[in-house]
């Protein structure tokens, strides 16, 4: 869809919006979920898991290392 514009999802009911394998793509800072924001904090999900607010890793990106890739998962995203 070129020209498009990609509108980020939306927190419901205090809870952060994730694909499919529990994370927030978070390529650029106009993705993040409306309602979240983006912390940069070392260890955050044991701090918001104490404190019983949702909080999921952020990939930021990929790493391609070898003959393969994995995510790139940066700090984390809450509510």
């Amino acid at each position: 869809m070129a020209g498009g514009r990609l509108y980020p999802a939306t927190a419901v009911d205090g809870k952060v919006p994730r694909n499919d394998f529990g994370n927030v793509e978070l390529y650029k800072p106009s993705m993040i979920p409306k309602g979240t924001v983006h912390l940069q904090l070392p260890g955050l999900m044991r701090i918001a898991r104490k404190m019983d607010i949702d909080c999921a890793p952020a990939v930021v990106g990929w790493e391609f290392r070898g003959h393969g890739r994995s995510s790139s998962i940066r700090w984390s995203c809450c509510m």
